[in-house]
C-alpha cells in the first residue's frame, strides 16, 4: 500500500446506514506468522503502519491506483471481485530480499515472483472496474516500514532484517477503505469492507 493517497480518501453512507468506501484498495493479505513478524518490526521502529494490515497490495498503490466507487456501480464492485477470486488459484510465494523503493524512505520485502500478482491484476483491470491512475509500475511487495529522514545507520539497520525463507500462500483477497487517522497508528482508520477466498472454482 505503499503511494497510496491518505487524505483524499473519504465516506458515504449507503441506505443501511453503514458506510462505504468512496476509494478503497484490493489486497492479498499476509497470513501468520509471517504477518505478525512484519507488525514486530513496525512497532519495533515504531510506525503509523501498525495500523495497517500485512498485505501485498494488487489494486491502489503501484501499477494502478485506488478503486473509485462513485465512477462503479457499488452493488457490482464484490461481485467482480469475487468472481475474478473464484478463477485464480492461491499463490505461492516467499519473501526474497528487503528492498528499498528509489528515493523513498520505504522499505519491503520483494516477492519471488512477480508473475502471478501481475497476472491478479491484470484480471481485475479486465472486470471494467474504475480506478485512479498511478505514475509508478506496478511491484508486488510487502511494506516493512517507511521513515522520515532515516540515518544511514538505520538505513543499513533495516535493509540487514532477516528474511523469512518459508513460502507463503496467499489465498484471501480483501478490500480495505483508509482514512488519515491511520497516519497516527489508530486502526480505526482502517476498515474491512470485503473478502473473499482465491481459487474456488480454479
Amino acid at each position: 500500500m505503499s503511494y497510496i493517497v491518505l487524505d483524499v480518501l473519504g465516506f458515504m453512507e449507503d441506505m443501511m446506514g453503514t458506510y462505504n468506501a468512496e476509494m478503497s484498495y484490493i489486497v492479498l493479505d499476509v497470513p501468520s506468522p509471517f504477518a505478525e513478524r512484519v507488525l514486530s518490526i513496525r512497532q519495533h521502529y515504531g510506525s503509523w503502519r501498525i495500523a495497517l494490515p500485512v498485505e501485498i497490495t494488487i489494486v491502489g498503490s503501484s501499477g494502478i491506483g485506488v478503486l473509485r466507487y462513485e465512477e462503479n456501480e457499488v452493488d457490482e464492485v464484490f461481485k467482480m471481485i469475487n468472481d475474478v477470486a473464484e478463477q485464480v488459484s492461491p499463490i505461492v510465494t516467499h519473501f526474497t530480499s528487503v528492498a528499498r523503493f528509489p528515493n523513498t524512505s520505504i522499505f519491503y520485502y520483494a516477492q519471488q515472483n512477480p508473475e502471478p500478482f501481475v497476472q491478479l491484476q491484470d484480471a481485475i483491470i479486465g472486470t471494467g472496474l474504475k480506478f485512479d491512475t498511478s505514475p509508478f509500475s506496478f511491484t508486488p511487495h510487502c511494506t516493512i516500514a517507511d521513515f522520515t529522514n532515516p540515518t544511514e545507520e538505520l538505513v543499513q539497520e533495516v535493509m540487514s532484517l532477516p528474511v523469512p525463507q518459508a513460502n507463503i500462500v496467499l489465498d484471501t483477497l480483501s478490500v480495505y477503505a483508509l482514512d488519515d487517522r491511520v497516519l497516527s497508528g489508530n486502526q480505526e482508520g482502517c476498515r474491512l469492507l470485503h473478502r473473499t477466498k482465491l481459487g474456488k472454482n480454479a
